[in-house]
């Protein structure tokens, strides 16, 4: 009994504010002891898992759509080669907009949407891993020559310390 009682005073309330709206709406702006604020509505409303974002028109958007809208010149008021020049410059742009347009959906269709020069960043790929691959070649290469080097060294050294054994008992007789 309580809830729609409840809901019968929120309903009420919430009618009683739409309609002092709808009261203030119909006087007139221009009285002096009647001040209006103007609600803006969302120009989109965009709903997250964490809440909702409510974007508004600015005034800078609004007056850039109307500059836009508006042409800079009025063309039936022109003379005749100003006339035809106007008219020919509204021809071409909208005849390479459409070319630029259907020539997109062509290659599209086509399959030709790769860059202009993808073989030159192919050919670019190929020589760095080509150059990639002998610098590494010949770091190996290196590396394996340091590697005998050291070795050969080693071994003359430990050839240059050690006594032969013939030598170091010349009675024993030969080397076996």
């Amino acid at each position: 009994m309580e809830e729609s009682a409840l809901s019968q005073t929120t309903s009420s309330a919430t009618a009683s504010i739409l309609l002092h709206e709808e009261e203030v709406a119909k006087t007139p702006a221009t009285a002096p002891d009647n001040i209006t604020v103007g609600i803006r509505k969302p120009k989109r409303v965009i709903h997250f898992s964490d809440g909702v974002l409510e974007e508004y028109t600015s005034d800078e958007e609004d007056e850039d759509k109307k500059a836009v809208a508006e042409p800079t010149v009025d063309p039936k008021t022109l003379p005749w080669i100003p006339y035809l020049w106007y008219y020919t410059v509204v021809a071409a742009t909208k005849t390479i907009g459409a070319c630029d347009f259907l020539g997109e959906k062509l290659a599209y269709f086509l399959g030709i949407t790769s860059p202009k020069y993808q073989f030159a960043i192919n050919e670019y790929n190929r020589l760095t891993e080509e150059e990639r691959k002998t610098l590494d070649l010949d770091q190996e290469e290196k590396e394996q020559r340091r590697e005998r080097i050291a070795m050969m060294q080693a071994n003359r050294v430990y050839a240059e310390t050690t006594v032969p054994y013939s030598a170091a008992n010349p009675s024993l007789g030969t080397d076996l």
